[in-house]
């Protein structure tokens, strides 16, 4: 592995001998003591700034870059059976990613807790045995994307409470252990969000705090939920909103009622116990098309009842609970879309 370290440091040490008594060096001696600072004797007061990427291979590795308090480049811990945990308690920042994927062993993330920021993506994934991820409380900025994926014993995003933004995409995905996200209360906005396959998820996300998706907000394969009250102050989404394949236990999307824009396309479909998406109130203006699908209870839609701008065309069908006549006030109080695809509805209603 080649890396490169700099740092720089300056010391400067003044004696006083000549004349002095011992009471006065007795006392020389308390003041030093009392101008002496926490930063000064604390553990991480000889971290220095490291350039470069890192690549962990083995402990050496991994007690070295223990000396940075930042990194220049980005840091890989892939593949590493003895890892167990990561004591980094000095590093505050990564200019470029931190990775750490398929390591067994690895059940907690306490030493990261001095890290502030990451310049690009933060990706954990393939650590079957991680338990937590509480090592990263203090993680404000994701810079490029997060990824949370695959670790399957993984139960709680507990330890993230304080991380405000993610640049890019966040995917939490295929953590078959997971049954709460609320350890994400404190982000407000996000590139593109993906939920998809978290078989022990009853909830769908407690994210009070998110406000804007850049891009598309993905649901989907959610098959243990029954509440999805997460997004309360959610006001806009500048790609496409895909509600779908969701649990036998979903009845409504109540959780999204400041909603007001959607830039693409609003897609809710074969949620089979989904009844009602009033939910969407607020909602006033779709950028590309409103497709309501193959959801098999479906009673109402009368409560999207702001809904006055869709670029695109409208496409409500396959839905057998839902009435036909329903579906025709809709349209005609919207008065918008480019064309009206609608059929496989309750006709006798």
């Amino acid at each position: 592995m080649s890396r490169s370290l700099w740092s720089v440091a300056a010391l400067s040490l003044l004696f006083l001998s000549a004349g002095c008594e011992a009471e006065d060096l007795r006392d020389a001696g308390d003041d030093d003591d009392a101008t002496t600072t926490d930063d000064d004797d604390g553990p991480c007061s000889a971290a220095v700034a490291c350039a470069g990427d890192y690549t962990i291979v083995d402990a050496d590795d991994l007690d070295e870059l223990g000396t940075c308090h930042s990194v220049s480049g980005s840091v890989e811990l892939d593949g590493l059976d003895w890892l167990t945990d990561i004591d980094l308690p000095c590093l505050a920042s990564i200019d470029g990613g931190i990775s750490i994927r398929r390591n067994p062993a690895l059940v907690e993330l306490p030493g990261l807790n001095g890290l502030t920021a990451v310049g690009t993506d933060l990706i954990i994934d393939n650590n079957h045995g991680l338990l937590e991820v509480s090592g990263f409380s203090n993680l404000t900025t994701v810079g490029g994307s997060l990824g949370i994926f695959e670790n399957n014993s993984l139960a709680s995003l507990s330890g993230i409470g304080l991380l405000e933004s993610v640049a890019q995409v966040l995917t939490l995905m295929d953590n078959g252990a997971l049954v709460s996200i609320e350890g994400l209360s404190s982000l407000t906005s996000v590139g593109v969000l993906i939920m998809r396959r978290s078989p022990s998820l009853t909830a769908m996300p407690a994210l009070p705090s998110l406000e804007t998706v850049e891009g598309d907000l993905i649901i989907d394969n959610i098959d243990a939920a029954t509440e999805f009250d997460g997004f309360g102050a959610l006001t806009s989404i500048g790609g496409s909103l895909n509600i779908g394949t969701n649990s036998h236990s979903l009845h409504d999307i109540s959780g999204m009622a400041a909603l007001r824009s959607v830039g693409a396309v609003v897609t809710i479909f074969s949620n089979p116990a989904l009844e009602d998406i009033s939910g969407l109130t607020s909602l006033e203006s779709v950028g590309w098309g409103f497709q309501v699908f193959s959801n098999e209870t479906l009673a109402r839609i009368s409560g999207v009842t702001s809904l006055r701008a869709i670029d695109g065309p409208v496409s409500i069908y396959d839905n057998p609970g839902l009435c036909q006549s329903y579906v025709d006030d809709f349209v005609e109080r919207c008065a918008c879309g480019t064309g009206v695809d609608s059929w496989g509805n309750d006709d006798g209603c």
